[in-house]
């Protein structure tokens, strides 16, 4: 058989050019897909909603148990946690099942959320078991996930196309109250987290109540009604003095305790744990204490234990410890409490997304005010739309009630017409009514038109304009609707009356094993120090000491001190804008440095305060130009490691000043001689993550290098490079707006240098470290603001020389 010839192609194939490969910047562009991966996860995974306390996902839970047909109410019958998975799925959250479902499970756990959302039928699990699976269990709403519901459909909150468009889905639920400060968050995202712990809901209620009343309620006045976690199983927290300040910063950690009691009668000594502290979004596991305490045992770490019997049922926990003969058990609850997880720490971050879907920092007062602000706009949405429902209903009953003032007339027009269009149009001429009016009165079946139903037509007219002025007065201002608020919150609270607290707060509640620990009466590892008079002494070179009563400075120390108490605090404030706060008794009494003290790395310290200072708003000065006001209950943390950070520092500036906020006005002075004064009213206060305003506008490569209070200063002086110095009148500066550019307070030549610091004038100035360290003002000659730097003069040496 002859093989068959290939055919050719009637013309040669070219191949077409390679189009050229251009270089691509690898990092750009893993930094840019990396970047909307965080974003993502920040915003749609991880981070709740400060508004109803919510992730993207339990939100399309509710929404979609809510919505799904036929719904999974409280007031209907179960539906199965497979269909209520896969509607959310299908039309919501296209995302795996068993996220989907143990994401539903959490929601109805008492042992995870203090006020459960889901009402749950079915094994849904315990802190050491995973939940039946979704085939087998039932779920539906409960009055809290109503309250949070509630005229979600009422135009109350925006709705979105969800994933396919194909349907809507609510941007933030109503949140008739503070969910997220009740139930808590616990999330991971990229280069943030989410750790809010659970509160009593009456107690959440009652401290929103009372910011509702008073707009000026501190945070510390909130701490008295909101005393500090309740977990859902009874615990006990340790660090009780760490509250205050976790409560106005927003983050810390919290070191919580297990309960247990001692069982007599045996022959040898038994301690039953009776809970374990919450951690990680749940009460602590039974199973895993089990598991620390006998690793503890084998590796020698603990000892004194002849057995642990875990005697846990029908959700009661109970762990029997039995203690061996002659072993005290007090020690070996310090070690339980030292190996295995009776004793936890939680961290908090108070971290969530505003209402533009920013990740922001918030602190217990915050919390609360952006939930009542998302309930103002709640009510006024709810009550404008049903402003224009009244206005249009009441727009079609007047043109009725125009028309049954002669009923016989429009009849004998409608009978007398020959089509739907004349009829309209001769109504609307005879009675002087519109299209809607017209139709609305063509569409009438003859039973409205008894005198029963006209009477019945006036009181529907008479309570619809009754509503519409009460509505109209409450959207009419902010007051009005922030009344609103506290009025259906008082009404929603009444779902939560009876829930008492189950977290112990209280120092002395402590046992005396503390000190088996190396513990103080706090556990905090050491006792609190007598409260006595003292001294702390700031030297130029920002190292500190304290003086005790008697003492005086050491030989050839100068610079400044202040009095205090031992137990008092100090602030530390360095140029990177991070504040430090540390008691006074715990300061070295010779002079150290603060950078060891602090173990600061590559930050400087800015200058040392009295704690008084920070107790009202104070303005930060950058280098920069930049200012910032910022409110004492943003500036209450610190007390922790590493401090907290006040104000956003740009790369390559500092912090120059930071001044007290009392009186009306403010100066700046800059390095090429220029200064401004302007008011305090110019800067409002702003949080702690926020950059601040500019306050002077600088010429290329000038900084800004000193800042002042002008109450109560009446002489300014200025040092420059060269070791010159002025003072002149400040009176001469004129009060301008803030931002601009100022006046000029000094020559700088090439002979005076640049100005390296500007201040009050006073016997005996110190400088910041990077400028001089000593000026001498002491009978040195006024000069006007713009005469060179000449009337004063800093001896040879008696200034540091300043970098460049």
């Amino acid at each position: 058989m002859a093989s068959r010839k290939k055919s050719q192609p009637s013309l040669p194939l070219l191949a077409p050019e390679p189009a050229p490969i251009g270089a691509v910047d690898a990092a750009e562009i893993v930094a840019e897909k990396y970047r909307t991966y965080a974003l993502y996860v920040v915003g749609d995974r991880a981070l709740p909603d400060v508004r109803d306390g919510l992730k993207p996902v339990h939100r399309r839970i509710l929404w979609g148990m809510l919505t799904m047909n036929p719904s999974a109410t409280a007031d209907r019958p179960h539906q199965k946690c497979a269909r209520i998975a896969g509607a959310v799925i299908g039309l919501y959250h296209p995302h795996g099942d068993s996220a989907v479902y143990e994401a539903l499970v959490r929601l109805a756990r008492p042992f995870a959320l203090r006020a459960p959302l889901i009402d749950f039928h079915g094994n849904y699990g315990s802190p050491d078991f995973g939940p039946a699976s979704s085939r087998y269990t039932e779920a539906r709403l409960n009055a809290a996930s109503n309250l949070l519901l509630a005229e979600v459909r009422a135009g109350t909150v925006d709705l979105v196309p969800n994933y396919d468009s194909q349907d809507e889905e609510p941007v933030v639920l109503p949140a008739a109250f503070p969910n997220w400060l009740v139930n808590g968050s616990y999330g991971i995202a990229v280069g943030m987290s989410s750790f809010m712990l659970p509160h009593n809901p009456r107690e959440v209620c009652q401290a929103a109540m009372a910011l509702v009343k008073r707009e000026q309620t501190s945070v510390d006045e909130l701490f008295a009604i909101v005393k500090g976690p309740d977990f859902p199983d009874p615990a006990v927290i340790v660090n009780v003095g760490d509250l205050p300040d976790i409560y106005r910063s927003g983050s810390g950690s919290i070191r919580v305790r297990g309960t247990w009691e001692y069982e007599d009668g045996h022959r040898l000594g038994r301690i039953v744990i009776t809970s374990l502290p919450y951690a990680d979004g749940s009460t602590g596991s039974g199973k895993r204490f089990v598991e620390d305490a006998v690793a503890a045992i084998g590796e020698g770490k603990l000892s004194g234990i002849d057995d642990i019997v875990d005697e846990t049922a029908e959700g009661r926990l109970r762990i029997v410890v039995v203690v061996s003969r002659g072993v005290e058990r007090d020690v070996v609850v310090a070690g339980l409490l030292k190996h295995t997880n009776l004793q936890v720490t939680n961290s908090v971050r108070m971290n969530a997304l505003d209402a533009n879907g920013v990740p922001q920092t918030y602190n217990l007062r915050t919390a609360l005010e952006a939930w009542i602000q998302h309930r103002i706009e709640v009510i006024e949405r709810r009550s404008r739309r049903r402003l224009d429902w009244i206005a249009d209903r009441l727009h079609v009953l007047d043109g009725l009630l125009a028309v049954l003032l002669d009923i016989d007339a429009a009849i004998a027009i409608i009978r007398g017409s020959d089509d739907v269009a004349e009829a309209r149009e001769k109504l609307k001429q005879r009675f002087s009514i519109d299209d809607v009016q017209a139709n609305f009165v063509l569409d009438l079946t003859l039973r409205r038109l008894t005198r029963l139903a006209q009477v019945e037509i006036e009181s529907e007219v008479a309570a619809l304009r009754t509503e519409q002025a009460t509505l109209t007065e409450l959207v009419s201002s902010n007051a009005n609707l922030r009344k609103r608020v506290g009025i259906e919150l008082t009404e929603a609270a009444k779902a939560f009356e009876g829930v008492e607290r189950r977290t112990i707060i209280d120092a002395d509640a402590v046992s005396s094993f503390d000190g088996l620990l190396g513990g103080g009466a706090n556990g905090d590892g050491a006792a609190a120090p007598p409260d006595v008079p003292t001294a702390v002494h700031v030297a130029a070179d920002r190292s500190v000491c304290v003086l005790p009563p008697g003492k005086t400075l050491p030989t050839g120390a100068e610079g400044r001190s202040f009095a205090t108490t031992t137990r008092s605090q100090v602030v530390v404030y360095t140029e990177s804008g991070q504040l430090h706060r540390l008691p006074a008794g715990e300061l070295p009494t010779k002079p150290m440095s603060l950078d060891g003290i602090l173990g600061l790395k590559g930050d400087r310290v800015l200058d040392v305060f009295p704690a008084e200072l920070f107790a009202s708003e104070v303005l930060i000065v950058t280098s920069g130009g930049s200012v910032k006001r910022v409110a004492p209950e943003e500036l209450a943390g610190g007390d922790r490691k590493g401090g907290i950070a006040t104000v956003k520092v740009d790369e390559g500036e500092t912090v120059v000043a930071v001044l007290g906020c009392e009186g009306n006005e403010f100066a700046l002075f800059t390095s090429d001689g220029q200064g401004i004064r302007f008011q305090a009213t110019d800067v409002r206060p702003m949080g702690r993550a926020a950059a601040g305003v500019r306050g002077i506008k600088l010429a290329d490569r000038a900084t800004v290098v000193g800042a002042v209070n002008t109450t109560g200063v009446a002489l300014v002086a200025l040092a420059h490079r060269s070791g010159a110095a002025k003072k002149f009148d400040l009176s001469e500066m004129p009060v301008q707006g803030r931002g601009g550019k100022g006046v000029r307070v000094s020559v700088v030549t090439g002979r005076h240098g640049a100005v390296a610091y500007g201040g009050a004038c006073g016997p005996l100035l110190y400088a910041t470290p990077k400028g001089m360290q000593r000026i001498e003002a002491t009978g040195w000659k006024l000069v006007g603001r713009e005469a060179p730097p000449t009337a004063g003069r800093v001896p040879e040496g008696d200034h540091t020389p300043l970098p460049g």
